[in-house]
C-alpha cells in the first residue's frame, strides 16, 4: 500500500469544475491486491487527485497482510460515483460536489483565490448589520477531523494556513471565527471508531460543542446554557451508509442532543427539507427561552432544519427567537440588513476552499 505522504457571492462558482479521470476508471478496473499495489505504486504526488486516492489507499489497513492474488473490490472502498471514499474504517466525502478530495493538495494561494468571495459576502453583511454580534463558523470536514485531531497528520495545511489568515481579516470587521479549536481535546473523550458511522456529518456531542464556542463568540455564557443540554440516543440513518457496493450499515443509535427547556414552537417556514434546498426557512419561538434574544442562522447541513438535532436545533432550543435560512454564509444570496440581536453564518469548510 502507498504510504501516507506527507465579489462573487455565487457559492456554486466557488466550486471547480469537475474533471473525469482516468485514474479512477482504472482504479475501478482493479481486481486483486497486487493489482491494487501496482496502481497505488504508479500514483503521482504531483498530481492532487492522484495524491489523495494514493493518501487513502494507504489507510486501507484489511488489506495490508493479504496475498497478492486475493480478490479485491474496488467498490467497497470508493464510491462508483467518487462522492465517498473509506479513510481506513471511516466513511468520508471524497470528492463531494467541488473536488473536495483534491483541496489538501493545492496551494494556500489557491484557497487564498477561493475564499475572496466568502470575505466579500461576510464585509457586505457587515455593513449592512455594523453593530450586530456576528460568528462565522467554518464547519470541519468529518476527514480534517480524523486526520488532525486522531492521526496527528498535517496534510490540510495549507487550508488551515489559508483559514488562519481569513480569521485575521474577520477581526478586522469585528466577527469571530470558529474552526478547528473546538476539535483540540475531543479525542479525550471520544474514541476513532465513533467515526466509522456511515455520515458526512459530525456527530451530536461535536455539534454541542461547537455551539457552545459560537455562543462564546456571540457574548452568550454557555454557562448559563449548560446544565439544561444532555444527551439522548436516536436512531441515526447514515447519508453515506449506501454508497459503498458490498457494504451495508444498519441504523444505530447514537448520542443526540436534548435541551431539557420547554421546546420552542415552530411559528413559520418549511416543514422539513425543500426542493431546492436553498428554499429551505424555519422560524422558531420559545416561550421559556435561556437566552432572551434573537438568532439569525445562516447556514447548511451542519444546522439544518430543527429535527435533524443540529445547530439550528440547539439555537432554536435556547433562544427566544430562533430563524434559520438555508443559504450558507449568505453564498447563495447576499443579504442586507437583518433585524436581530445576534447573526450566526456557518458553511462546510469544503464549500469554501
Amino acid at each position: 500500500m502507498k504510504a501516507d505522504k506527507g465579489e462573487d457571492c455565487n457559492e456554486e462558482q466557488m466550486s471547480d469544475e469537475d474533471t473525469t479521470s482516468v485514474t479512477h476508471e482504472n482504479f475501478f478496473g482493479l481486481s486483486t491486491i497486487r493489482a491494487l499495489r501496482d496502481f497505488a505504486r504508479n500514483l503521482r504526488d504531483d498530481d492532487p487527485a492522484e495524491a489523495a486516492l494514493g493518501f487513502y489507499i494507504g489507510t486501507w489497513e484489511d488489506l495490508a497482510g493479504l496475498a497478492p492474488d486475493t480478490l479485491f473490490s474496488p467498490d467497497r472502498y470508493l464510491a462508483r460515483d467518487r462522492s465517498a471514499v473509506m479513510f481506513g474504517d471511516c466513511p468520508v466525502i471524497y470528492e463531494g460536489s467541488n473536488e473536495w478530495c483534491r483541496k489538501p493538495h493545492l496551494a494556500q494561494e489557491h484557497h487564498a483565490r477561493k475564499l475572496e468571495g466568502l470575505k466579500n459576502c461576510v464585509a457586505a453583511l457587515r455593513r449592512h448589520n455594523p453593530k450586530t454580534p456576528i460568528c462565522l463558523v467554518l464547519m470541519p470536514e468529518k476527514d480534517y477531523f480524523i486526520s488532525s485531531a486522531f492521526r496527528g497528520e498535517t496534510r490540510f495545511r495549507t487550508i488551515e494556513a489559508a483559514f488562519e489568515e481569513l480569521g485575521r481579516y474577520l477581526r478586522g470587521l469585528d466577527i469571530e471565527l470558529v474552526f478547528n479549536e473546538p476539535l483540540v481535546g475531543m479525542p479525550a473523550y471520544m474514541s476513532l471508531d465513533k467515526l466509522n458511522f456511515p455520515d458526512s456529518h459530525l456527530l451530536g456531542p461535536n455539534y454541542v460543542v461547537f455551539f457552545s464556542r459560537a455562543l462564546r463568540a456571540l457574548g452568550t455564557a454557555w454557562e448559563d446554557v449548560r446544565p439544561q443540554v444532555t444527551m439522548v440516543p436516536l436512531l441515526q440513518y447514515g447519508d453515506l451508509s449506501e454508497k459503498f457496493e458490498g457494504r451495508r450499515w444498519s441504523p444505530q443509535d447514537l448520542e443526540q442532543p436534548l435541551v431539557a427547556s420547554a421546546p420552542p414552537s415552530q411559528i413559520a417556514g418549511s416543514a422539513t427539507f425543500e426542493n431546492p434546498l436553498g428554499k429551505t426557512w424555519q422560524s422558531f419561538e420559545n416561550a421559556a427561552p435561556i437566552v432572551d434574544r434573537s438568532v439569525c442562522i445562516l447556514g447548511d447541513s451542519h444546522s439544518s432544519v430543527f429535527h435533524q438535532r443540529r445547530l439550528t436545533y440547539l439555537f432554536a432550543s435556547a433562544y427566544r427567537r430562533c430563524d434559520f435560512f438555508w443559504n450558507p454564509c449568505a453564498l447563495r444570496e447576499e443579504v442586507g440588513r437583518l433585524d436581530y440581536d445576534h447573526v450566526l453564518l456557518e458553511v462546510s469548510s469544503r464549500f469554501v476552499v
